[in-house]
């Protein structure tokens, strides 16, 4: 595709032991002067089989100019957790865009996700 990123399918995982956070699960540097729309699905369980959530997230991001990433508005269109204090949504550092996640304190979760990503230049 002329002046595009193309469709992008990756797959990532992390594993939490506490509540720390925005623990990165997917990160991505985005390219100087494009713009990308990302949508993720995340899941997760605990080791016990107690603890269990869903996510489902999108956003626009954007890197121009030599400049920092910027998310615009995230959204949130699906949420099933056994426990509110588990999370999932996008951070960002200097260049790079993450998929963030928060466990739960003295549990061990597993975390998997499923990103799609399209950038136009």
């Amino acid at each position: 595709l002329t002046n595009s990123t193309g469709i992008v399918h990756e797959a990532a995982a992390v594993q939490t032991t506490d509540a720390t956070a925005d623990v990165t699960l997917y990160s991505k540097t985005l390219a100087d002067d494009t713009v990308y729309v990302f949508d993720v699905l995340v899941t997760c369980r605990d080791t016990a089989g107690t603890e269990r959530a869903a996510y489902s997230r999108r956003v626009r991001a954007h890197r121009e100019s030599s400049g920092v990433a910027v998310l615009g508005t995230i959204e949130a269109s699906y949420t099933d957790e056994t426990d509110t204090g588990l999370d999932c949504t996008f951070t960002v550092s200097t260049n790079d865009i993450r998929v963030s996640v928060t466990g739960k304190a003295g549990t061990t979760i597993n975390w998997a996700g499923k990103i799609t990503s399209i950038g136009a230049e």
